[in-house]
């Protein structure tokens, strides 16, 4: 089980810009794309991440100074602190039991794909958390 933990925790943490168009890379390939329009398709969802990931940390970046000078200007205290995203995710995968829970989501979701109740195969391993 630890080692299993171990090399899901590896692949995690490559973030979704690598792990994803390995993924889509794979599936196309298991589903007969030919490689190169595979390798096209596995690029275009990195290159498409990457780009909503540097938006976003750029407009967090400026967000950030405007909310602390909003907060000086209005006399508002902040007495909350929000870890964001990362800790709580860093958090709830430490579980020994994460490995399973992937597994059977994704058992589950094939499951549901061959017996015709869905039509989506849900791949996305960051939102289990």
């Amino acid at each position: 089980m630890g080692s299993a933990m171990e090399v899901v925790r590896y692949i995690l943490d490559l973030g979704p810009v690598v792990v994803l168009p390995l993924i889509i890379i794979l599936l196309g390939l298991i589903f007969g794309m030919p490689f190169s329009r595979a390798f096209r398709s596995g690029i275009l969802v990195g290159v498409g991440f990457l780009g909503i990931f540097l938006i976003l940390g750029l407009l967090l970046d400026s967000l950030g100074s405007v909310a602390q000078e909003m907060v000086q200007n209005y006399g508002l205290s902040l007495e909350v602190v929000d870890v964001g995203w990362p800790l709580a995710q860093e958090m709830s995968l430490a579980l020994p039991l994460v490995p399973a829970i992937f597994g059977a989501v994704l058992i589950l979701n094939l499951a549901l794909l061959v017996l015709g109740r869905t039509s989506t195969l849900n791949l996305d391993l960051w939102s289990y958390w």
